[in-house]
């Protein structure tokens, strides 16, 4: 194996531990003396740890199919006489590969693995229902917010995210031409943040529509079916949530 100045694909290996024993001792000793393949080592096994926090997670079925097909022929389950090289054979590509190209190979066949894994996983996040997201962040903090005449109501609130969810019971019903409706109060006013109608029960847990910045304060109106651009009713809630 002949070592480049910088190798940062050798790099990529290295750290996906893709290297045959006689190439991996050849670059650790090449690392002693390049600080950017040193730096590129760094960076590869960060971004690998950064997948790992992640958390596992059950493919769905298709991904086993979605994987291979962007890393091309693979051999069957139970057959181990497939080689890479043989595989690329079969593609018209050559009967033989330079180690280097092996390593390449295995690198690119774990990157489009990782890249399914990701996709899978921020496919998920999206679905997540927002409330939940709310509720479930690391940085979620629940404070009490109330007045007279909302008494119990409560607001999860995540810095991070920027986002609060309200909550409340008791709440009276409104009639079939009314709405809710949630405000933002900041130096600029009132803005809308959300309209909903609580259920039989009165209570509502809610996602409120806007972002919630240092100074904001949460209001709380009845307004007309399809809500107000300001508040028209009596302000039925103005607490500070942050």
């Amino acid at each position: 194996m002949q070592m480049a100045d910088h190798d940062t694909d050798l790099a990529a290996a290295y750290a996906l531990d893709a290297l045959p024993d006689d190439e991996r001792n050849l670059f650790e000793a090449h690392l002693a003396s390049c600080a950017e393949c040193r730096t590129a080592v760094a960076v590869f096994t960060d971004d690998l740890g950064m997948l790992a926090e992640r958390g596992a997670i059950t493919p769905p079925p298709a991904m086993r199919a979605a994987t291979f097909g962007r890393i091309g022929p693979h051999p069957a389950a139970g057959d181990g006489t497939a080689t890479v090289a043989e595989t690329v054979k079969r593609r018209g590509r050559g009967a033989r590969l330079r180690p280097r190209t092996r390593v390449l190979v295995r690198v690119a066949a774990v990157a489009a693995v990782a890249a399914v894994v990701v996709g899978a996983v921020v496919v998920m996040n999206n679905d997540t229902d927002p409330v939940d997201r709310v509720l479930a962040a690391p940085d979620a903090t629940t404070m009490p917010v109330g007045s007279e005449r909302i008494p119990s109501g409560e607001v999860t609130i995540s810095r991070q995210l920027m986002q609060g969810v309200f909550r409340a019971s008791g709440l009276p019903p409104v009639s079939a031409v009314q709405t809710y409706q949630l405000w933002l109060i900041g130096e600029g006013g009132a803005v809308p943040a959300g309209l909903f109608v609580p259920d039989a029960g009165g209570s509502v847990e809610v996602l409120i529509d806007g972002d919630i910045v240092p100074g904001v304060m949460l209001g709380l109106t009845v307004e007309p079916s399809g809500g107000s651009p300001a508040p028209t009713g009596d302000i039925l809630l103005a607490a500070p949530i942050t």
